[in-house]
């Protein structure tokens, strides 16, 4: 790969890099203080993967 296909395919991502690092930063804080602690947001996290497991073959049918 030449150096000017990795400046163009990189170029693409960088948005998307700038947006996650941004989520990094701030969801983990605002999960732990904002919403009661991070036992209950993944208590709800459990709740709906139990839900998905439950659900999906049901729509897959």
């Amino acid at each position: 790969m030449t150096g000017w296909q990795l400046l163009c395919f990189s170029l693409l991502t960088a948005p998307l890099a700038m947006i996650n690092f941004a989520v990094v930063s701030f969801v983990p804080t605002f999960f732990a203080v904002d919403l009661g602690g991070l036992v209950t947001v993944g208590a709800v996290f459990m709740f709906g993967q139990a839900f998905d497991i439950i659900t999906a073959p049901i729509v897959g049918a």
